[in-house]
Order: C-alpha cells, then structure tokens, then sequence
C-alpha cells in the first residue's frame, strides 16, 4: 500500500512535467508576438521562437528521460521488494517444514544459545524432560537443578557437560551420556549429542544444536545384562565349567572360563570347533571328533569325556556336551557346548579305585577269638 507521502510526491512531479513545458511554451509565444508587434523589430521574431521551441523540446526530453529514470527505477525497486518477498516466503515455509519435522521426531531437540540458554525445544524435549516449552525455554542448560550426573552416578561438573566442551572447542560431541533428574524424581539417562553453529569467517560459536534419546529403559537392560554376565562368569569359574557357541556364519565365542580351563588366551586358538578338536590329545581326537560330527548332522545332544593337551603341556581330563540346532533344510544354524574340567574328579576316582585294588590284593587278617564273656548254659 503506497503511503500519502509518497503518493503526494508522484502527484507533484506529474504536475511538473504538464505545467513547466506548457509555461516555456507560453513564455516563447509571448516573447515572439512582443517582438513581432514591436515597431523596431531588433530582432525576426521567426529565430526566437525557433529558440524557445528548441528550449521546450530539450527540456520535454530531459523530463521524459527523468521519467524513464524514475519509471526503472521504480521497476527495480518494485522486482527486488517481489524477490525479497519470494526469499521471504520460502524462508518461512521452510523454517515450517524444519519445524514440523523436528516437532515429529522421537529424538530430543533443543537450540541454545552462546550462554547455553534454551531457546526452543521440540515436543519430545518436553516429554523427555516431563516439563512444557513454557518451563524449558530461558532455562540454562547448566543450571544445577537438573542435578546432572554422570553414568557411574556421581555429579557431572558443568564445564565438562558436552554441550560446555562443544562451545569451548567448537567441535562436535558426540555420544555423550548424561542423568538429569525429572519432577517425578526419576533420573532420565540421556545419549546426547551437541554440534556448534557458527557464522562465516568466525571462530566462537553462536548456538549449540543438543539433541538427545532417552536410553533409561536400554541402560536398564544393558545394566542387568552386564550382571548376568558376571554372575554366569562367576557360576562357571566356581564349577569350572566354560562354554564356547558358533553361528553358521562362522562366528564362534568361547568363554573366559574355558580358554582358563585349556590353558589359551585370546587370539591363540581359533574360536571354532576345529579349534577345540586340535586341542584334545592325540589318542582322543578321532573318537571325540566323531562323535561330535554325529551329534551336529543329527541335531542331537552329545557327552564326551576326554582328554585335552594343553599349550603349556598339561593334560586334562573334561567332560564335554555339545548340541546342534538345525535348520528347517537340515542345514546347521548353530552350535554351543560347555567344558568341564574333571581332572580331580578323574584323579580322585583312580586314586579310589588304585586303593579298593590294593585292599583287594592285601592278606586278609587274621580272625581273633572275640573277647565279649560268653554266657553259659543253665
């Protein structure tokens, strides 16, 4: 909408270019019929009024070409206005499309700004914080009521908080793991990440972009998990018991306790069961590799006892069960099996049996006369 000013201004110069030609025009005639009708005639009166039509015409085309100015001009401004308002426009619709797509992610967002304050936050921010926009925006991401604690629960110092270090550095930080406490009083375990923004050809950052998830319940589980671990490593090592597994895909595991048991360390052996095979001795490895091959085409379990020769010239004596799971072609889609080491029990059991030989072998002794008083007969 043009503005009365402006609109005052344009009425002006368009009186301009009507009124000052006519008004040369009109001094030229009145200066030709004065000198027409002057009894001296200094002067023909056909030149000057050659001379003021020359003067109104260059002064027509000096207005028509201000005109022209003024009229591009006008054209370039009003292009610039229509292309800055397109720029506008799509910057808007993309700022809504932006937004709405971080409103839809299950990810945390918030923006920052240089003192870590909170400038917006996303609806899973909110959620995740059990606080609305309302609470979060303004709010230092510093502030200590978040109570931040780092993964071992121990008090997580503000300069070493990712975000801090990314301001600090202007690098990014990723896969950081932070506990802030929620007003439910629940701790949230959050994985984060924060990236620096920058402006060109400057170096200290203008905003951080923090985006999180909320791991509680997988921290739970890994937590739990890493429990059952230790108390399976602890199960095995009191029974001397280890366990070893390979996929069809030829990825074996064996467990601490049973690289212990046969005397190797990680990368010595192969994890498979070839490996194992070459490590029971030389007068057990055909049978148990039989045996162990039956099993796995039938899908069934098997027990072996056997002996083992270890790397540093051991021989042990374990008991071995083993099983397949086949597939739905008979093909072999797993393997496991666990390994104890009975090499006491073995010993114990010979040295038992060596004593019942000897007391098998050894004279009897000889039957002495009892010594309890014999009652005689009324």
């Amino acid at each position: 909408m043009v503005s009365p000013k402006t609109l005052h201004a344009r009425v002006h110069r368009q009186l301009l270019l009507i009124l000052v030609p006519l008004a040369l025009l009109a001094a030229t005639l009145v200066a030709t019929w004065t000198l027409a009708a002057s009894p001296a005639r200094p002067a023909s009166p056909w030149l000057a009024l050659g001379l003021g039509l020359g003067l109104t015409g260059a002064l027509c085309l000096l207005l028509l070409q201000n005109v022209r100015r003024e009229r591009y001009a006008r054209e370039l401004v009003a292009e610039k206005l229509r292309a800055q308002y397109r720029i506008q426009r799509e910057l808007r619709s993309s700022e809504e499309r932006h937004r709405s797509v971080v409103e839809q992610l299950e990810e945390g967002v918030v923006l920052l700004d240089g003192d870590l304050d909170i400038l917006t936050a996303n609806a899973a921010a909110q959620r995740i914080f059990g606080r609305p926009a309302t609470e979060l925006v303004g709010r230092s991401w510093l502030d200590s009521a978040w109570g931040a604690v780092r993964d071992d629960g121990s008090p997580y110092p503000a300069p070493e908080r990712p975000v801090s270090v990314a301001r600090q550095t202007g690098e990014p930080q990723l896969d950081g793991l932070i506990g802030i406490h929620r007003p439910d009083g629940r701790v949230a375990w959050l994985a984060t990440n924060a990236s620096p923004l920058r402006y060109l050809r400057e170096d200290a950052p203008y905003a951080i972009v923090c985006s999180f998830v909320d791991v509680t319940e997988s921290r739970a589980r890994r937590r739990q998990l890493e429990r059952q671990r230790t108390e399976l490593a602890d199960a095995q090592h009191i029974s001397a018991t280890g366990s070893w597994s390979a996929d069809g895909g030829g990825v074996a595991v064996w467990s601490e306790e049973l690289r212990r048991i046969l005397g190797v360390r990680l990368g010595d052996v192969p994890p498979d069961v070839d490996g194992y095979v070459a490590l029971v001795h030389a007068e057990d490895r055909e049978r148990v590799a039989g045996e162990f091959g039956a099993a796995f085409a039938a899908g069934r379990a098997c027990d072996s006892d056997h002996r083992m020769l270890r790397p540093d010239g051991r021989e042990i004596h374990v008991h071995a069960r083993v099983r397949a799971e086949l597939g739905a072609g008979g093909e072999v889609l797993r393997v496991y099996g666990t390994t104890q080491d009975i090499t006491d029990r073995v010993a114990a059991q010979r040295a038992l049996r060596d004593s019942e030989e000897r007391f098998r072998r050894s004279p009897r002794p000889p039957r002495w006369p009892s010594s309890r008083p014999t009652r005689r007969a009324a």
